[in-house]
């Protein structure tokens, strides 16, 4: 296979390489979304068609996007605020290029991301999603690589033990037959996270998939308020239920019936708006690895009648796990909590079939 050809001087792509769709969400982020748009628009490979949709943004966001001028932009609005799973699922509707790819409104890619992934599929027929590492930038401004498994082979070793972390979501490419195949994002997943962690384990029951070795994609950690700290803790659970769900498709089950749809939202309704009380807070930020902010909540005060000595236990975990975190190897890190993912997920399957 031909590798993709570029204009070094023109940065200009031959017009009959395939088309590729970048798909872009838009929600509040008149700060971030120039340099995300700019990252895509100047990409060494120019054959693109940048697909955004303003969520009923309430900030200049949409104001933002529509002063760009380029001809490869489409612009979609949504007219109430449908969410980041539904306006991506919009998204994909509208795709016509051969492969599709992602870009967050709030981070940006490195200027040949495209390129790279393109010319891996044109050099491998059998690859049908393709990730890369990524860059986190701190809100302290340092920066952490990822570790993301690259080959196929060890893609699947790590999914077999627990491990759903397997891609940068937005990074990955796909061919557009794996859309036409499974469709698009499980709106089960809609405001709980976790929805590329579904989707890219459907693709893995399929086809080959793997990651490249570079960080292409730049990621934007905003903080750690409290607020989001809670809603990493529901997307925990939204993985541990995708990868649920990839057991039961494993052992050939069928797809979900209504009432274990109904279970599931429960359960994340549940987590997403009981937890008033700072005692089950405590014990959910520690459950799901959360466990500096788990410790502090309890030094904090803990309200409530709850068993007292049952969360001191979870809060002395969280300090032995925060003063052991930087000393332990990544693999055993990964091992531990993968482990835990598994267990957490084998329950919810249990609980699935024992609706069916």
């Amino acid at each position: 296979m031909a590798s993709v050809a570029v204009n070094k001087d023109l940065g200009v792509c031959v017009k009959n390489y395939p088309l590729v769709s970048v798909i872009i969400p838009v929600y509040n982020c008149e700060k971030y979304i120039s340099q995300a748009l700019s990252s895509i628009l100047r990409q060494s490979y120019t054959n693109l068609e940048v697909l955004l949709c303003d969520d009923a943004s309430i900030d200049t966001s949409l104001s933002v996007i529509k002063n760009v001028k380029d001809d490869r932009i489409r612009i979609y609005q949504n007219s109430q605020n449908l969410g980041y799973l539904n306006t991506v699922n919009k998204l994909f509707d509208y795709c016509r290029g051969e492969f599709i790819t992602f870009q967050d409104a709030d981070d940006w890619s490195g200027p040949d991301r495209i390129e790279r992934l393109v010319n891996k599929f044109e050099q491998d027929v059998e690859l049908m999603l393709c990730g890369s590492q990524s860059k986190k930038h701190l809100s302290s401004g340092a920066t952490q690589l990822s570790r993301y498994p690259m080959s196929d082979t060890e893609i699947r070793k790590r999914l077999n033990r627990g491990e759903t972390a397997l891609f940068c979501g937005a990074s990955i490419m796909v061919r557009k037959q794996v859309l036409e195949s499974i469709g698009v994002y499980n709106p089960i997943f809609s405001r709980v996270g976790a929805e590329d962690i579904d989707w890219y384990l459907k693709v893995l029951e399929h086809w080959k998939c793997e990651n490249l070795p570079v960080p292409l994609y730049h990621y934007r950690q905003h903080g750690e308020s409290f607020t989001q700290t809670l809603n990493a803790s529901v997307n925990g659970f939204a993985a541990d239920v995708a990868l649920a769900l990839h057991m039961l498709r494993d052992e050939g089950g069928n797809p979900l019936q209504d009432v274990q749809k109904k279970y599931l939202c429960n359960k994340f309704n549940e987590l997403k708006f009981t937890l008033e009380k700072s005692s089950d807070r405590v014990k959910l930020l520690a459950f799901y690895g959360n466990y500096s902010l788990s410790f502090k909540t309890f030094i904090n005060g803990v309200d409530g009648t709850e068993d007292r000595p049952k969360l001191l236990a979870s809060a002395l975990v969280a300090l032995v796990y925060m003063v052991l975190h930087p000393l332990l190897p990544s693999s055993l890190i990964r091992e531990i909590v993968s482990r835990k993912r598994k267990k957490r997920a084998q329950r919810i399957k249990k609980n699935l079939i024992g609706l069916s």
